[in-house]
């Protein structure tokens, strides 16, 4: 049976009483939304922009008026794309019709872009002072938590240097905070549920992070199109790599550069923590193997193996490489952060591994698109 895509946008509007911001009411605008072509409901993961025209709406919108837009393939499969604030209006008033063209940004980003000094010492962790720039943000919210799930937010080891910065948004301390220079574990990746939880989570400790998820090959049912884009960006020439620990349990540190990038760009330096290394080494010697090996040779073997990985990574970062944009058919079940399998005949990928960077959602007159963005980065170009 054919599925007949659906959307349904839902417009919190609020009123200054005595001074507060107070729920006035929750209007249903879907059937308002201008659907020609180059208008449609646009969403991505941050922001979202719609054109409503109506002889009488029945309220005039505001700022941090509340969206909600849902996409499905059915009426009965609608879900939640995004929970967001208005944060810009244009008016355009006709004799007979008054025309609104919203724009907005997603609970997050709004709540969390409010400037704030940061200062933690070493006797915190990066789990505890993000969780105290949440409550900071909340405290001076209007009425809109960002809220916090037991045990969503793990403890990490003590700061291995103090943390002090001056006003900034607050996302931005906490992007700078799940660093592996601050969490010691590694980089940490944060964003919104539906319920509004707020999640941060390892990238070195889930395989979903590491590994494929998926597969889009051109010219399958569904894809509409391919645009390659071959550039540079994201610069990496220097690495750090924690390759593992060696026989007495002592870390093992290898240094790569690449020369030549590093005098077009300048230094790019990356930490990267790759403790498969001396782990896959040892799992390639048989325990007779093992024990004969002195601690200096399995030291040196895993130098040389983190350098031969890590001097293709360097070099493919450093640089022109890959961008993808692919328009498929209105689809949810691709996740941002995710490592996907790339098939195609007319650019020879068979195959390559690219990370999904961006998703935009469009609902127009040709019906529900999306728009996904891809890129090769230092961990899928290993795979």
């Amino acid at each position: 049976m054919t599925m007949t895509p659906r959307y349904k946008v839902l417009f919190s509007h609020y009123s200054l009483v005595g001074g507060v911001r107070t729920l006035d009411q929750t209007y249903n605008i879907t059937e308002v939304i201008r659907l020609e072509e180059d208008e449609g409901i646009e969403t991505t993961l941050d922001e979202f922009n719609f054109v409503i025209s109506i002889q009488n709406l029945g309220f005039t919108p505001l700022e941090d008026d509340l969206v909600k837009i849902y996409l499905g393939d059915s009426e009965e499969e609608l879900k939640l794309v995004m929970d967001g604030f208005v944060t810009e209006i244009v008016s355009d008033i006709s004799m007979d019709t008054y025309t609104y063209r919203i724009k907005g940004m997603n609970r997050l980003e709004r709540l969390l872009r409010m400037q704030w000094p940061a200062n933690y010492d070493t006797d915190t962790n990066a789990g505890a002072a993000i969780i105290n720039l949440i409550g900071v943000a909340n405290d001076h919210k209007m009425e809109h938590d960002v809220n916090i799930e037991t045990g969503s937010i793990t403890a990490t080891p003590n700061l291995p240097q103090a943390y002090w910065a001056s006003y900034k948004p607050i996302f931005q301390h906490i992007e700078i905070l799940s660093t592996h220079e601050y969490t010691t574990k590694g980089d940490y990746v944060f964003w919104l549920a539906p319920n509004n939880y707020f999640i941060w989570e390892s990238m070195e400790t889930n395989s979903s992070y590491s590994t494929s998820q998926g597969q889009i090959s051109e010219g399958e049912e569904g894809i509409y199109s391919f645009k390659a884009t071959r550039k540079v960006f994201d610069v990496i020439n220097a690495a750090i790599i924690m390759a593992g620990l060696d026989k007495n349990d002592n870390t093992i540190t290898v240094l790569v550069t690449d020369p030549t990038s590093m005098g077009l760009y300048g230094p790019k330096w990356k930490y990267f923590i790759d403790k498969d290394i001396a782990d896959s080494y040892k799992r390639s010697l048989t325990e007779a193997e093992y024990a004969a090996l002195s601690n200096q040779d399995f030291r040196e073997e895993v130098r040389n193996r983190a350098k031969a990985a890590y001097k293709i990574v360097i070099r493919r970062m450093g640089s022109p490489r890959y961008q993808l944009d692919i328009d498929v058919r209105g689809n949810l079940n691709y996740i941002k952060g995710r490592i996907y399998t790339i098939r195609s005949s007319s650019l020879g990928w068979n195959p390559v591994y690219m990370r999904l960077k961006d998703i935009q959602h469009t609902f127009n007159e040709r019906g529900w698109r999306t728009l996904l963005r891809l890129a090769e980065d230092d961990k899928t170009i290993l795979l």
